[in-house]
C-alpha cells in the first residue's frame, strides 16, 4: 500500500508539472546577465521541479528598473512572470514557486521554519554580498578589493561561522541531519541553502575547506548537487558562473 501511494503521488505531481511547463503562460525569470547572483536561488528551484523556464536579460533596466515590465508594481530583480502575475523578492519569489511545484514542507509548523531557515540565509548572503562592497557600497568589488578585504575578513571570522553552525543544527534537527531538512521530501529550502553553501566555497576556499564544525552540510550539499536534475543543470550553459566579483 505504501509504495503504491508514493507511486501515486509522483504520478500525480508529475502530471501537474507538466500541465504547468507545457500548457498555459511560460514562466520568464528576468535578471541581469553573466552571472549567478540572486536569480540563482531561483533558478535552482525551477531546474529541480523539472519545470522549463525563459530567463530575460536584456533590457532590465527598462523592464524592472522603470516598471515597463507591468503588473503588480516591483522595485528590482530578480523577477518571475507567468502570464499576468509578475512577482519580485528572491524569498517570496522561491515560496511561491515551491507551493506551485509541491515542493513546500508538508507540515505548517515546518512551513514556518522553511522561511525562517530561508530568511537567515539570506541574511546572510546579504552580510557576504556587503562585506565584498564595504569600502564603497553600490561599487564594484574590483575597484575596491584592498579596502574592502577588512570588511571580508570580518565576515568570515566573525559572522559566517554563526550562520553556518546554526544551518548545521537546523539540519541535524531533523533526523540527526542524514537526509531532508524537513519531513521526507525536497523543499525549496534545500535549493537556497546549496547555494550559498556553494557560494562559500567558491568565494572563501579556505574558510570553507577549514570548517571542520559543518560535516552535516558538507554532506548534504554533495547529496544536492548529485540529485539527477541539478546535477544536470550545474553541466549545462544554462548554469552561470562565479565571477568572483561579489560574494555570490
Amino acid at each position: 500500500m505504501g509504495e503504491f501511494f508514493s507511486s501515486f503521488l509522483k504520478l500525480h505531481a508529475d502530471q501537474r508539472l507538466q500541465k504547468m511547463s507545457k500548457g498555459g503562460a511560460s514562466w520568464e525569470l528576468h535578471y541581469w546577465g553573466g552571472f549567478k547572483g540572486r536569480a540563482e536561488f531561483v533558478r535552482l528551484v525551477f531546474e529541480e521541479a523539472g519545470v522549463k523556464y525563459r530567463e530575460v536579460n536584456d533590457g532590465i533596466s527598462e523592464s524592472i528598473i522603470q516598471g515597463k515590465i507591468g503588473g503588480y508594481p516591483v522595485l528590482f530583480p530578480p523577477v518571475i512572470k507567468h502570464g499576468d502575475l509578475v512577482l519580485a523578492q528572491t524569498q517570496v519569489i522561491c515560496q511561491y514557486l515551491a507551493e506551485q511545484f509541491d515542493m513546500l514542507p508538508g507540515k505548517p509548523e515546518n512551513r514556518y521554519h522553511a522561511e525562517q531557515l530561508n530568511a537567515t540565509i539570506l541574511d546572510c548572503i546579504t552580510e557576504g554580498y556587503n562585506s565584498y562592497h564595504g569600502a564603497k557600497p553600490g561599487v564594484s568589488h574590483k575597484e575596491q578589493k584592498e579596502e574592502a578585504q577588512r570588511y571580508i575578513d570580518r565576515f568570515a571570522k566573525e559572522r559566517l561561522p554563526r550562520y553556518l553552525k546554526n544551518c548545521e543544527q537546523s539540519l541535524k534537527a531533523n533526523k540527526g541531519g542524514s537526509g531532508f531538512l524537513f519531513g521526507d521530501k525536497i523543499t525549496h529550502s534545500y535549493l537556497i541553502l546549496f547555494h550559498m553553501l556553494e557560494a562559500v566555497k567558491f568565494q572563501l576556499p579556505e574558510v570553507y575547506k577549514a570548517a571542520d564544525y559543518i560535516p552535516l552540510l558538507k554532506a548534504f550539499q554533495a547529496r544536492i548537487a548529485a540529485r539527477p536534475n541539478i546535477a544536470a543543470y550545474l553541466k549545462s550553459d544554462r548554469c552561470k558562473k562565479f565571477t568572483g566579483d561579489s560574494f555570490m
